[in-house]
């Protein structure tokens, strides 16, 4: 092949298009091509065209490890790195994407240092886009890339198998890639100033999402990071904001780490006097905002203590903003006892930085006086001693004595501030004798004993029955994922509803961790109730959940979005109420309807209520006629939360064990079935199955059979209940109507201005209980004519009323909508038997659409559907 010397590059690149390329034209070519890297950009995006477009998908599984290293080499650079994620994005062919996800890690496992190259020795120009491609593509792509394995990689093992990485594998090579990625940075530092913002936006991006890893290498490059964070190359404005604001990423990046590593007092003088040097290169006074928020939310109260102590005296109006926050009622009613705690030493430490004469004043402010004044009135026993706690330590400094001296109280005051007694003690370790190796050191040592301590200490896992909860009795402690760290939480998770009727229903002013059991209770409450559904404790215990759900509160409700007004945290409460009694309803319909029914007459219940359960009993009941009403929270992945089954196949053996369909094979060869169809047929198109018969597999129509057994298995059940219970709901719920109207003389429930809204909700539910029996019900023909009978009587109500009932007229359509559409079957009968009362419903009706005032969208097109559809079974015309 010598003549391809003499070829220009883009001569060569365009020569792997040929239709007749052989394989070694191919290596040769390619071979050519990797001695003249670096290809301009041009050259790089044709050759990433080419390659991606026709030689990798044609023959790169076939390829010898050798030419894959040559085009790992060609494509690692600026424009093909970029073309390659971008076609992993796009690629619609499985196999072909497979093939490039594998190039893709192959080139940031082995030629990340071509990469980093390039970017190094890259003009001005190009950096800002290198930083995208370092920070965010190359990223975002791993993710991509761990999601789209997710998926398809149990449906595609041929090609899995074959070239791709374990998932597992691709984490710790992004986890290598930002190492030695933020290693080159800082050993790079000073060979080029032009840089440095990019350097430190890279190594903040870095810090963001993995701050503990990189914040090791930082302390292992100490010199160079602070090279690093110090030096700035611009006298401009703009430039310099974005300089301090990079300051703040690594302040935020160090207090994070010391929040995991400061563990015992003897990592605290080492820590002060590593952030003392920080602070000699970096001005403090940039940083004391980003200092002053890590320290309020932070829950380690050493950390707190060290960066507080470098700050000095605290500014008084500060200290007040966060007292006046301290003693806000709705603070402490809806924060955890475990943060109000934190947030409570933060302000011991605020107070213990403010001087004197300043604490004097404060001590007379309204603000602070007043803050105290509500603690000592709140309900919580623990929300008062923290009160008490800060007005005792204000006290103390101001007039040397103690304000509150109770038995039961002064032990948990000493206790609480006995950490800052030892704190206070930590002998100062002279800056001199510090280095930052010697941190260094005793963090190597600490995560020595850590892992030892988790071989040792390692015990075998156990899969909870309940499912994963959102909530967390201490949302602090996020280190309780941390198998080093043995905490035992105070509240455990129910597995038994006599445990969740408990926490539903703790009191709390008898009991401390009420807030916590509500919490857990409101979190697994939906799924718990669905799992023990048909259980002998769901019997016993169902009407005793139903009344504690009816009589919670929203307080200990947990929501991700934490930042909802008061408003939508009811409305979301709400949700979950109804959608656990939905899940009792349902679980043991025939007890808790009757004992919602019989409530409703007897309770002493409101409006809201009353509007609840009567929902309740529809959705369930809808629920259990087979509707899938997805906005009720709880209903999915409850195969998450099954009790452990027995292993192997015994399982399926034991639950089939009296099941007749066990004696059938549960393999079903579709395909074979297709081709017995199709050859049957092609037969009966040419006359010759004609009285003759054709063989059909005994295989096929016993799978078949099973098959069709197990598919209309949950329609059984659907249509036992609808003609089994559902009539006996239904008619219960018009009994109580009936006898309403007998006390009311015809109008329902009267109860004053909300009458038409609870009358109209009742009409709503009774048709959705009464459509859940259309058309298949074998009750259906009595259940019309009660319904029928009910509504003609509230249109002639409607008639003689003296202002128009809006709401009710909407219930009344609604009923008459559910009774007439795909109801044909009963309305034939109907009509031989029940001709008068259908022509007088339709009188009144039309008398009342008549008189109606100007009706809006969409009532006034369904008034008038109802009324077509009324006029053709009455068989008149009006």
């Amino acid at each position: 092949m010598p003549k391809l010397k003499s070829k220009s590059l883009s001569d060569q690149i365009q020569f792997l298009l040929g239709e007749e390329l052989s394989t070694l034209e191919l290596h040769t070519t390619l071979n050519t091509i990797f001695s003249q890297l670096p290809l301009s950009n041009s050259d790089s995006l044709l050759l990433s065209s080419v390659l991606f477009s026709k030689i990798i998908p044609d023959t790169y599984t076939l390829m010898d490890d050798s030419i894959k290293n040559v085009i790992h080499s060609l494509i690692a650079s600026r424009v093909g790195i970029s073309q390659l994620i971008q076609t992993i994005k796009l690629n619609t062919n499985i196999e072909h994407t497979y093939i490039f996800i594998d190039i893709f890690i192959k080139i940031i496992k082995y030629n990340l240092k071509d990469l980093i190259d390039e970017f190094f020795y890259s003009s001005e120009l190009n950096l800002p886009i290198w930083k995208s491609i370092l920070t965010i593509k190359i990223p975002e792509i791993f993710g991509f890339i761990l999601v789209w394995l997710l998926d398809n990689n149990n449906n595609n093992k041929n090609y899995s198998d074959k070239i791709i990485f374990e998932r597992s594998e691709i984490r710790l090579i992004l986890e290598k890639y930002k190492i030695d990625l933020t290693t080159f940075i800082l050993e790079n530092v000073n060979k080029d100033e032009t840089k440095l913002q990019y350097f430190r936006q890279i190594i903040n991006s870095f810090l963001l999402n993995d701050s503990t890893d990189i914040m090791k290498l930082l302390l292992n490059h100490w010199n160079s990071t602070i090279d690093l964070y110090s030096m700035f190359e611009s006298k401009n404005r703009k430039l310099h904001f974005h300089f301090i604001e990079s300051q703040k990423f690594l302040c935020k990046g160090i207090i994070e780490y010391m929040n995991t590593t400061i563990d015992n007092l003897e990592m605290i003088n080492l820590w002060q006097n590593l952030m003392s040097l920080f602070f000699k290169n970096i001005k403090l006074s940039d940083m004391k905002s980003t200092i002053l928020l890590q320290c309020e939310k932070c829950s380690n109260i050493m950390v707190s203590y060290v960066l507080v102590k470098l700050l000095g005296n605290i500014n008084m109006d500060y200290t007040l903003q966060h007292i006046s926050k301290f003693g806000n009622k709705e603070y402490i009613i809806n924060t955890y006892i475990n943060k109000q705690t934190h947030y409570t030493q933060f302000i011991i430490l605020l107070l213990k930085n403010t001087s004197d004469d300043e604490l004097q004043q404060l001590s007379t402010k309204i603000i602070f006086l007043n803050s105290i004044s509500t603690r000592l009135e709140s309900k919580s026993q623990q929300a008062r001693e923290l009160g008490m706690i800060i007005a005792d330590y204000v006290y103390m400094r101001v007039n040397d004595k103690i304000m509150f001296s109770i038995p039961s109280y002064n032990s948990k005051r000493e206790q609480f501030m006995d950490i800052f007694t030892q704190l206070d003690n930590v002998p100062i370790l002279p800056l001199q004798n510090f280095s930052v190796n010697n941190l260094v050191e005793q963090l190597e040592i600490q995560n020595k004993n850590k892992s030892e301590l988790i071989q040792n200490n390692e015990l075998p896992s156990m899969s909870p029955i309940m499912i994963e909860m959102d909530y967390n009795s201490d949302d602090e402690d996020t280190d309780l994922d941390d198998p080093s760290v043995h905490r035992k939480p105070t509240i455990a998770k129910p597995v038994f509803l006599k445990d969740l009727l408990h926490y539903l229903t703790s009191d709390p002013q008898k009991d401390t961790t009420s807030f916590d059991k509500k919490g857990i209770a409101f979190s697994i409450g939906i799924e718990m109730a669905r799992i023990k559904k048909n259980t002998p404790e769901m019997k016993f215990y169902c009407s005793k959940l139903i009344d504690a759900a009816l009589n919670l509160e929203s307080t200990g409700f947990v929501l991700k979005d934490d930042k909802l007004d008061e408003d939508e945290i009811k409305i979301a409460f709400d949700s979950w109420r109804l959608s656990f009694m939905i899940a009792i309803c349902t679980s043991e319909p025939d007890i808790v309807f009757e004992y919602l029914l019989q409530s409703f007459i007897k309770q002493d219940w409101n409006i809201p209520t009353r509007i609840q359960v009567l929902t309740c009993i529809g959705l369930s009941c809808r629920e259990l006629c087979g509707k899938d009403d997805t906005f009720i929270w709880g209903k999915t992945h409850l195969e998450k939360v099954e009790p452990k089954k027995l292993s192997g196949i015994g399982h399926e053996q034991f639950l089939n064990l009296d099941n007749e369909t066990n004696n059938f094979k549960k393999i079903v060869d579709l395909d074979q079935e297709k081709r017995e169809e199709k050859l049957a047929k092609a037969l009966e198109s040419v006359g010759i199955s004609d009285g003759t018969i054709i063989h059909r597999s005994r295989k096929l129509d016993i799978d078949k059979a099973n098959r069709n057994l197990e598919s209309n298995k949950i329609k059984t059940t659907y249509t036992t209940y609808i003609n089994k219970k559902l009539p006996k709901l239904y008619f219960s719920m018009t009994s109580i109507w009936q006898e309403v109207n007998s006390h009311t003389f015809g109008n329902g429930f009267a109860i004053g201005m909300m009458s038409e809204y609870l009358n109209s909700h009742f009409h709503d539910i009774l048709a959705m209980i009464y459509s859940c029996g259309v058309p298949s019900c074998i009750n259906l023909l009595d259940m019309t004519l009660e319904q029928l009978a009910i509504i003609s009587a509230q249109v002639r109500s409607i008639q003689v009323s003296i202002d128009f009932p809006n709401m009710l007229f909407k219930a009344i359509v609604n009923s008459l909508r559910s009774v007439l559409v795909n109801n044909e079957r009963t309305f034939k009968v109907l009509q031989s038997t029940s001709a008068l009362e259908l022509t007088t419903l339709l009188e009144s009706y039309s008398q009342v659409l008549t008189d109606a005032p100007p009706l809006e969208e969409p009532t006034r097109s369904i008034s008038l559907e109802v009324f077509q559809l009324l006029q053709k079974y009455s068989m008149i015309n009006v």
